[in-house]
């Protein structure tokens, strides 16, 4: 299992999430490191809030809402779907 995603496989996860695709850039973490989805979920979430000095992102699309109530709604609801994602997956092996 290795210790850390390379800069290009940091660069993918970003375009994900650049683009929405959450789940996915999590999906593809857990693939790349071997770990607990938990796990997985917390280290995308770490590279989503961090300010990406060597990647190029996406154009600013204006102001965004950063309240503390959206985040935690935003959270929540990546919870349930990756819990209702994973157990779709267990129950259709």
């Amino acid at each position: 299992m290795p210790d850390q995603i390379s800069s290009n496989q940091r660069g993918q996860i970003l375009d994900l999430l650049a683009k929405g695709q959450k789940l996915q850039a999590v999906k593809l973490y857990r693939e790349w490191m071997g770990c607990k989805l938990i796990d997985a979920k917390n280290a995308v979430e770490a590279m989503e809030n961090q300010p990406a000095t060597d990647h190029v992102s996406a154009p600013d699309q204006g102001p965004k809402n950063t309240s503390s109530v959206d985040s935690v709604r935003s959270g929540c609801f990546s919870v349930l779907l990756i819990a209702v994602g994973s157990v779709t997956y267990l129950l259709w092996q």
